[in-house]
């Protein structure tokens, strides 16, 4: 009892401490103004900056983006890591200015709070009706990521917003018999404490010579310290420790002998490389998968090591070269396509079109470097990022992104493509 109340002060300094942070408002007065989140208020007009928390159920307004996208973090609500973007209506997206929402007047008609955090229901009266989707919709708890700042239209708060939907317990249904058993219960309960109570003083008197002599230790883990300064489970890549929430199940820790899985990345762990490629029929690339490391430790030999032409589907014999430079999500190897030779090939023509396709057809985000000017990807599944990484590798960089269009650095000519539509991972 006095760990679960340990834990309910935890959860609540945690509450204290989330409701009292600190949002821009935009007030009477024409000007955005800090307030705390415990006091926002359906309809309250907000602006929310890069790397803070959603402080409610927000309808996107409009971005630093000019067309109106904004880029979101959802780790909190479902667990992803990779960001999702969200798209403001074309009737707000252009208001950027303080002075603009002054004029601007709407009325936002939607469904009744729910639990579903992958559906929205509403409209956005302004003249006519706009339909509003989950798309123009940002969850409380969310991130804002890649993107300066946003604003947004309160729509749910506190117990209102979806993802405390999610975390209400449902309500109570008991039978007779279930509440005859809970005094069956109190009186057993009652009855326990009393025999541990005899048992606990009579075991002290027996023992208590045992201490002193060094004939009993006693150690008392506190398994949740343990998992949180854990080494092994530390995430260097993105600097995050392990983070044990709650103690309740602790103790079923050391009976565990089987995981199941039914998520790839739990096994993969989200880590994918580009290692080959087949072009007009021809096999490119001599780098080692997983399954031919295997395939040749079973055979009692060890893995072809860099140079052995055995992978080599051309019969080529030349060696791999090693760059020296080690890329994640890049592991291909191939003279005959690398360093713009693939010009030479052929089906030059239609190896320029593969990756053009894996340049262009895709979700991914291109972040900017201001110091350096890098660009890294954010992609909404690691085997897309490892597609666009293998395009930028040879030749084919993309790095912008807008709501209509995507511009590519093509063998250094630039490059920009309409995107006419986007058709979702989950609508194949």
């Amino acid at each position: 009892m006095a760990k679960e109340g340990v834990e309910d002060w935890r959860r609540r300094k945690q509450d204290i401490e989330a409701n009292n942070r600190k949002v821009q408002v935009y007030g009477r007065n024409q000007t955005f103004e800090e307030t705390r989140w415990k006091n926002l208020r359906v309809g309250d007009l907000v602006k929310v900056y890069k790397d803070e928390y959603f402080p409610a159920d927000l309808f996107l307004v409009s971005s630093s983006y000019e067309d109106g996208i904004c880029y979101v973090e959802t780790s909190n609500l479902d667990g992803e890591t990779n960001l999702k973007v969200k798209h403001a209506l074309d009737v707000t997206a252009s208001i950027h200015d303080e002075s603009s929402f002054q004029n601007f007047k709407a009325v936002i008609k939607c469904e009744d709070p729910n639990d579903d955090l992958y559906a929205f229901v509403g409209t956005l009266c302004h003249g006519r009706q706009y339909p509003l989707s989950v798309q123009q919709i940002l969850l409380r708890d969310s991130k804002l990521q890649n993107t300066d700042y946003i604003y947004g239209v309160v729509i749910f708060t506190g117990h209102d917003t979806k993802v405390m939907q999610n975390t209400t317990d449902p309500p109570s249904k008991r039978s007779k018999i279930e509440r005859k058993m809970d005094k069956i219960i109190y009186i057993l309960f009652s009855t326990l404490i009393m025999m541990s109570s005899v048992g606990s003083v009579f075991f002290g008197i027996e023992t208590k010579n045992d201490i002193h002599d060094g004939k009993l230790t006693r150690w008392y883990l506190d398994q949740t310290i343990f998992i949180n300064q854990d080494q092994d489970m530390y995430f260097e890549e993105t600097d995050k420790p392990a983070r044990a929430r709650t103690s309740n199940l602790n103790e079923e820790l050391g009976q565990v002998d089987t995981i199941l899985s039914d998520k790839t990345g739990t096994l993969t762990c989200n880590s994918m490389e580009f290692v080959k490629c087949s072009i007009a029929g021809i096999a490119y690339g001599r780098g080692l998968t997983e399954v031919e490391r295997a395939l040749a430790k079973k055979k009692g030999g060890g893995p072809p090591e860099v140079g052995d032409t055995s992978f080599d589907a051309e019969g080529s014999n030349a060696e791999l070269v090693d760059t020296g430079r080690s890329i994640k999500g890049f592991n291909f190897q191939d003279e005959r396509i690398m360093n713009g030779q693939w010009v030479k090939q052929t089906h030059s023509n239609v190896i320029q079109k593969f990756f053009r396709v894996l340049a262009l057809c895709h979700t991914a985000i291109p972040d900017v470097n201001q110091d350096t000017g890098e660009i890294s990807y954010e992609a909404e599944s690691p085997d897309e990022a490892a597609f666009v990484i293998a395009a930028r590798e040879l030749g084919f960089e993309f790095y912008e992104r807008t709501q209509t269009s995507i511009s590519l650095h093509e063998l250094d000519r630039e490059s920009t493509t309409q995107a006419k539509f986007k058709l979702e991972a989950k609508e194949i």
